[in-house]
């Protein structure tokens, strides 16, 4: 699983994700490691998520307001990291195989309480299926993904972030 993490450098799929009620909405990822995600959700959710390498910026796109969020403070940062080492940063809490399945849960070492995130791949091919984030409070998030394509080349733009607010700054 290390090994496949780390080999992947690029992906762009379209996602399902559900919240803890069972709403699910859907969109777009696009990653690029190290450290950069975008999560463009489909209307009618007014909301984008860009990773700039820094921050995790969630902007209610109808009201351009914006909230920044420290990259190694958010499950991205695990994801998203240049070289993927557990044991090291990560905490492997378990790991599950079924069949076609495998599912690990992990969690950052620096702060156990802080929740995890279960990944979930097909095995033959290993292919990263969905991620599912649990809460502090043991709430689950889970992104499901679709039509996943690896090696995407991606403008320099797509995980930068203009600040339509006020201040109108742009962060990277």
């Amino acid at each position: 699983v290390q090994d496949y993490l780390n080999g992947v450098r690029t992906l762009k799929a379209k996602f399902i994700q559900t919240d803890p009620n069972g709403k699910s909405v859907s969109g777009v990822v696009s990653m690029q490691r190290p450290g950069k995600m975008r999560l463009e959700y489909d209307p009618p959710i007014p909301m984008l998520v860009v990773v700039t390498g820094i921050w995790v910026v969630y902007e209610d796109t109808e009201l351009h307001e914006a909230t920044y969020v420290p990259i190694d403070s958010t499950p991205a940062g695990f994801l998203l990291k240049e070289n993927i080492q557990f044991g090291k940063d990560v905490h492997v809490l378990s790991l599950d195989r079924g069949p076609g399945v495998i599912r690990m849960t992990v969690s950052d070492k620096r702060d156990l309480g802080s929740g995890a995130l279960i990944l979930t791949f097909s095995d033959k091919p290993m292919v990263l299926q969905k991620w599912t984030v649990i809460d502090s409070l043991g709430q689950t998030t889970e992104v499901a993904l679709q039509d996943t394509k690896f090696g995407v080349n991606f403008p320099p733009a797509t995980f930068q972030y203009v600040d339509k607010g006020p201040n109108k700054q742009e962060r990277q």
